[in-house]
């Protein structure tokens, strides 16, 4: 497979709309919400957990086969105040996040490319871009019976916490990151 895994910040500034509106269509796609009250509940949901990370291009990455997106992640080196904000369940897993896993990341794949190693090349590219920018440690939050549970573990992500939101549970998982 002639897979190429590219950060933003390297791809030329001709193609990063059409990057980036490929990988949008991937984010609805997979997205487990499609119905919105109205266009500003839409533009909040795409803005919490794709847009605002668009803001650093090095932590963006895109998986694709010559011009097709296959997948894409999008991440953060430190989980601001503002991520709690937008994602409040977040504070149930506070302290894990703030002294052991302080970057997280958002992945989504076509249905076609999953189960071919391209989310596991995304992931440790982006652990050596966290690596090399000095983070221990990153998490992902997800439903404790989600089948992305496997996936995550596969890829070293250990079960930390659980917490209930509303009628489930939430999972926190998380991977030490040696420098």
């Amino acid at each position: 497979m002639n897979l190429t895994v590219e950060c933003l910040s390297e791809i030329a500034a001709e193609s990063v709309s059409h990057v980036v509106e490929s990988a949008l269509d991937i984010f609805y796609e997979t997205s487990a919400k499609s119905d919105f009250k109205n266009q500003q509940e839409r533009i909040d949901f795409e803005w919490k957990y794709f847009r605002s990370y668009l803001e650093n291009p090095d932590l963006v990455l895109f998986a694709r086969r010559q011009k097709k997106i296959l997948g894409y992640l999008v991440g953060t080196l430190a989980t601001t105040p503002e991520h709690f904000v937008l994602n409040p369940y977040l504070f149930e897993f506070k302290s894990e996040i703030d002294h052991r896993f302080p970057s997280h990341l958002h992945i989504n794949l076509t249905e076609d490319a999953r189960g071919l190693g391209i989310g596991s090349r995304l992931i440790s590219a982006f652990e050596n871009r966290l690596r090399e920018a000095g983070s221990f440690g990153v998490h992902i939050v997800t439903s404790a019976t989600a089948r992305n549970v496997h996936f995550y573990s596969q890829n070293g992500f250990e079960s930390i916490q659980t917490a209930e939101k509303g009628d489930s549970k939430i999972l926190l998982m998380g991977k030490r990151l040696k420098n």
